[in-house]
């Protein structure tokens, strides 16, 4: 297997700004520290995240540590196996670039050899670096021997009104993004080789 070289977030991070990536892996003493509001923004991501589990029946998570890609592309492949339809944290790695990424929640198409990537976000709104987030995990995914049909983000729906317990299925929408994704492939080729 090819040693890990890039995450998605570290990919992010050099599409938004090269020196940025070069002084995450190179310079980690110079790194910001977390700050409140940042702490903030992960707790909802991981609220977020929670009740997008809740959305899909059946699910199964990747729970291996993310520094352990080997084993979590190892655990995906055996959920595979057992005929899951649901994965959470699936993981996965080009096997030239060796680049990897985590989808939150890898779905088989029923009655295909094809799956749909879905990315959860704790907004209302697709922004540009949502596409090129999912445009990597595409990337990765692709190149793994993955057959993927249409690549999702899972955003909150602006328009929901709680009535007693949170209802996953009315918070959450999917918004469809493949075309976008598909003709970002030849960028994050080059932004990745």
């Amino acid at each position: 297997m090819k040693t890990p070289t890039i995450s998605k977030s570290q990919f992010l991070k050099g599409v938004q700004c090269q020196k940025r990536l070069w002084y995450y892996r190179n310079r980690k003493d110079l790194n910001p520290e977390i700050d409140l509001n940042t702490q903030a923004k992960f707790a909802m991501g991981n609220e977020v995240g929670e009740f997008a589990k809740a959305y899909f029946e059946n699910g199964v998570e990747v729970t291996d540590d993310y520094r352990e890609t080997k084993k979590a592309i190892d655990s995906t492949k055996k959920f595979i196996e057992q005929g899951k339809e649901i994965i959470f944290e699936a993981t996965a790695m080009h096997p030239v670039t060796g680049a990897f990424s985590k989808i939150d929640v890898l779905r088989k198409v029923p009655n295909t050899n094809e799956w749909d990537l879905i990315e959860v976000k704790s907004t209302t709104k697709i922004k540009s670096y949502h596409i090129e987030d999912i445009s990597f995990q595409y990337y990765v995914f692709h190149h793994a021997g993955y057959n993927i049909r249409h690549c999702f983000l899972m955003l909150l729906n602006r328009d929901y009104i709680r009535r007693g317990d949170i209802d996953p299925k009315g918070l959450l929408l999917e918004k469809d993004i493949t075309e976008e994704v598909v003709e970002k492939q030849n960028m994050t080729d080059v932004l990745v080789t």
